[in-house]
């Protein structure tokens, strides 16, 4: 199997949490906090990877069963009234060997070449 032909195209969604309602744990995290509240000239994305989870499908077909990791990488900015942003997700096909991180690295990388092709004027500030 190529490298190319791992990943599935990404779905994106929209994002938002406000201060009001509160924020999910991991968007408490300090460098996350950090990563939004810094400011410079040109605009700020932060990335950050979710944990990949590994699912399989056996539907007992005397098919092999089918491995894959679902994963997702968050682009995110401050607003006035929270953070917001948008969520890649996409699925992976299993390879022996993987490791969560490297997935999740993989992803991001790919988010990261994706952001400056449409956008090369935009500083990333990467969050694991």
């Amino acid at each position: 199997m190529t490298e190319d032909n791992r990943w599935a195209r990404p779905v994106l969604h929209d994002v938002e949490w406000n201060r009001k309602d509160g924020y999910p744990s991991w968007l408490s995290e300090d460098r996350v906090q950090r990563g939004l509240a810094n400011k410079f000239d040109r605009p700020v994305l932060v990335i950050v990877g979710g944990d990949p989870m590994l699912h399989s499908v056996d539907e007992s077909d005397g098919n092999p069963v089918l491995a894959y990791w679902r994963a997702s990488v968050y682009l995110l900015e401050t607003n006035p009234e929270g953070i917001e942003g948008t969520r890649f997700s996409s699925l992976c096909l299993f390879e022996e060997g993987d490791t969560q991180d490297a997935v999740r690295e993989d992803l991001m990388n790919r988010v990261v070449n994706f952001i400056t092709k449409c956008s090369p004027n935009t500083k990333v500030a990467h969050v694991n």
